[in-house]
This record gives structure tokens, sequence and C-alpha cells, in this order.
């Protein structure tokens, strides 16, 4: 368990494997419900802990106490199962310290810090910063804001998505009127 089915795939390819993705796919997945449905007893002296993935993306915006599912236990056990997350997890609190400090200046060398990590996701996430870095740079030293405009666009495209493309552009306008009175009398 915790092994990614392409990994897998790739192992016994290059013990010689030369059946299609789709077999080895069907039996990774096979393999799981199995060992997820085992309700065998663990080995003696070792816990098995099995966290939520939904919890573990907490863990990355909310302190560990606050997260209902996590004790300190589990986490530990996480991090050293996979210590690459605790990287992430430095990584975004120093992000978000950034922000909460205003210090602009710290920006570059976080993203210094990202690229020596090699995590590719992040790597992209700091090329989109340095493709607009000043707009981020005001973003971390100003007090100005985008939220109202882009929680008004949100709420827009949902009633346009709720509509599924029916009517017209008029029935649009009509309906988000409609939709704003109602809050203001709420």
């Amino acid at each position: 368990m915790g092994i990614m089915g392409s990994k897998i795939e790739g192992k016994i390819r290059d013990k010689g494997y030369t059946g299609s993705s789709s077999t080895v796919r069907h039996y990774v997945s096979a393999w799981k419900k199995r060992f997820k449905n085992n309700t065998g007893e663990p080995e003696e002296g070792k816990k098995i802990f099995h966290i939520k993935r939904k919890d573990i993306f907490k863990t990355l915006f909310k302190p560990l106490p606050d997260v209902k599912n996590i004790d300190q236990d589990k986490f530990q056990y996480f991090c050293k199962q996979y210590p690459f997350f605790t990287t992430i997890l430095d990584l975004i609190k120093s992000f978000r310290s950034i922000f909460e400090q205003k210090t602009p200046e710290l920006l570059s060398e976080w993203m210094t810090n990202v690229r020596n990590t090699k995590i590719q996701e992040l790597i992209s996430f700091t090329n989109g910063i340095e493709r607009d870095y000043e707009a981020v740079k005001n973003a971390v030293c100003l007090p100005y804001s985008n939220g109202l405009a882009e929680g008004s666009v949100n709420k827009i495209k949902v009633i346009k998505r709720v509509m599924y493309g029916r009517c017209s552009f008029e029935t649009l306008r009509n309906k988000t009127i409609r939709l704003e009175k109602m809050r203001k009398i709420n």
C-alpha cells in the first residue's frame, strides 16, 4: 500500500512484462480493495493507520489540533512514511507567513527553496509567480484585494452553469438581479 499503480507497472515492465496497462490497473485496484477490506489483525507490534486523503489536505490549511481525524502520532507516522509531505507543509507555511507578515523580500528566497525541492507541481506554481512577480509582490505588500469582484464573477458563473446554456442574456441578467435583491432582504 502507498505505491502508485504506475510505479508498480514500471517495475514489472522492467522485469519483462509486456501486457497491457489496463490489466495491471485492474489487478492493482482489486489488490488494494482486498487489502482495504482485510479485517485481520495487524502483525504483533505493528500499528496500522488509515488516514483519509481529505484529512491530509486539511493539515495544509489548518493547524493539526483543528483536524479532527488525525492525532499527533498518526501525523508523525504519516510524515515518516512520506517525508516529502513535511517539505511541502513547511513551504506552504512559509508562503503563508510571507503574506501574513507582509515581507515581499522573502518571496524570491522562498522560490529558490521551492526550486531546490525538485517537486514539479510546486516548481510550476513558482514559474507562475515568476511570470507575474510584480503583481504577487504587490499582493503581499498592499492591502487591496479583488476578492469582491471575484466573488461576484463566481456567482454569475454558477448561475450560468445552473441555466446550462438555456435562455438569453436578458434572462441571466434578470435572474442575477432577482437573486441580489433576495440577498439584501435576507
